[in-house]
């Protein structure tokens, strides 16, 4: 009678977790999953500081430092095969302009032209895109992630629009999976 209930135990057993590993998209199987998302870098005194104490500015002046000297290499975020930006390409990207500006001597009435160029204004970086490997061990029933990349966001207003507008300024990769930002 005990063996009856063994075996039946087991044969139970058996296609209970035979059913259980069937991909009937309910199950939580270990698989990798690319996810991307925007947080605010702004800080709200109402709400707690979910970067905890680092700086965002010093942070973004280190990575747009690292990325000038050539010790990470940033990426457009509109192609789905990385490509590589110049320096120029990211200044560009973050607002920087060399204007000729025609300027009058009110006593000579001589004209002359004055050449200004603004710097990279990192005030308007106020957003930071994650790229981010997630994967869920079923066995720990733990959620693991791993950065992949990050994309500074630059904010701004533009005369003649009544919003702010956003432009993505680039990618960075920590690493060989390079997936795309706008998964264009």
């Amino acid at each position: 009678m005990n063996n009856g209930i063994i075996i039946f135990s087991f044969v139970f057993l058996v296609i209970a977790v035979s059913c259980n590993k069937e991909d009937n998209g309910s199950s939580l199987e270990r698989k990798d999953k690319t996810v991307i998302y925007e947080v605010d870098l702004s800080l709200d005194p109402e709400l707690p500081n979910w970067m905890g104490n680092i700086d965002s500015g010093k942070f973004i002046e280190m990575l747009l430092e690292k990325v000038k000297s050539g010790k990470l290499t940033a990426y457009s975020p509109l192609t789905v095969k990385p490509s590589p930006l110049t320096w120029n390409d990211i200044e560009f990207t973050l607002g920087v302009r060399t204007d000729s500006i025609e300027m009058t001597d009110p006593e000579t009435g001589k004209v002359s032209w004055k050449v200004e160029r603004n710097e990279i204004n990192t005030n308007e970086i106020k957003r930071l895109i994650f790229i981010e490997e997630w994967s869920f061990d079923e066995s720990n029933l733990q959620f693991n992630k791993k950065i992949l990349g990050l994309a500074p966001v630059r904010v701004f207003y533009k005369e003649g629009y009544d919003t702010e507008l956003k432009s993505i300024a680039f990618v960075v990769y920590f690493g060989e999976k390079k997936p795309p930002v706008l998964g264009v």
